[in-house]
């Protein structure tokens, strides 16, 4: 709440790491936007947050990028589609990323997969 007031413009994410119980309670904090893991329900997280003027940041696992390209693609595509539908419209007050990160052997155009994979979800 301190840093909220000494700077209202400057958006706060919080990641509820190992504390899933804890989304609810995010609903009415003063943050943001919550990053969410892999374990946890990205559409229903994104609706509860929307409903009250939040965002969303996640939350597909990061091993994905150990398999195949067509697979991380396919993987993307599901992922936002379980939780957004065909695509026709897009979420607001959404970030897609990694739930935490890449690790150094994986395979870097398999992230540019990914980025794609994204992209084309937004193009139906």
């Amino acid at each position: 709440e301190i840093v909220k007031k000494e700077c209202p413009d400057i958006p706060m994410i919080c990641l509820p790491k190992n504390a899933h119980f804890a989304v609810d309670y995010l609903t009415d904090s003063p943050y943001d936007m919550v990053s969410i893991d892999p374990t946890l329900d990205l559409g229903e997280v994104h609706r509860k947050m929307t409903a009250v003027g939040k965002g969303v940041q996640g939350n597909m696992a990061p091993t994905a990028l150990y398999a195949p390209k067509e697979k991380v693609s396919e993987t993307v595509k599901e992922t936002l589609e379980e939780a957004f539908g065909d695509g026709s419209v897009l979420p607001k007050r959404y970030i897609f990323n990694l739930g935490s990160g890449m690790n150094p052997d994986m395979d870097p155009e398999n992230l540019g997969a990914i980025v794609e994979a994204v992209h084309d979800f937004g193009k139906k």
